[in-house]
């Protein structure tokens, strides 16, 4: 098996962009839930739970993707497996907080009140929401790494025109005066 490089540090950008995207999902899902939820302690801590681990998950898959080399992939090869890594993601996120719901049930919300449809129904819609922003998060990571990988060709292609040039000017100057 091939040996698989080993993901760079991120740096403080990634992580500044990390806690801020997650913490924003947790504000909206905060202040938007206040107008069908009853606001408590417990649902406020599921949101954390949730950004919590939306930064683990997504910290998770840029090591996987690094390692995979995915960035390398051409783009119609790229966007199947990030659709099916998202959706992965997306279900793995619902069930961590649809777990700690159970475990720290919100007051006065059974997940079972209106019936198997309607808890299918939501748990449908969390993934499929999970599954946008995790969406977003990819293509924003995916976008990064497309234009450094093109500002760094760009960069490698003057050096090779300087050296060029460089080249050249030494060419001249030996052709004027042999002797040096």
């Amino acid at each position: 098996m091939k040996n698989r490089p080993v993901p760079p540090r991120p740096p403080a950008a990634y992580w500044w962009c990390q806690v801020g995207g997650w913490g924003g999902y947790l504000l909206i899902n905060v202040f938007t839930s206040q107008g069908f939820l009853t606001f408590s302690w417990q649902l406020a801590s599921g949101y954390v739970v949730l950004s919590a681990f939306g930064i683990v998950l997504t910290h998770c898959f840029r090591a996987f993707l690094l390692r995979r080399e995915w960035h390398e992939l051409p783009i119609p090869r790229l966007i199947p497996r990030v659709v099916v890594s998202n959706l992965i993601l997306a279900i793995a996120l619902v069930a961590i907080v649809a777990a700690y719901f159970i475990v720290v049930p919100p007051p006065g919300h059974s997940y079972t009140a209106h019936g198997r449809t309607a808890m299918f129904a939501t748990l449908f819609v969390f993934v499929f929401n999970d599954f946008v922003i995790l969406t977003l998060w990819s293509g924003i990571y995916f976008g990064t790494l497309f234009f450094k990988r093109q500002r760094r060709i760009e960069i490698e292609r003057y050096q090779a025109q300087t050296a060029l040039a460089e080249a050249e000017l030494r060419g001249l100057k030996s052709q004027l005066n042999p002797h040096f």
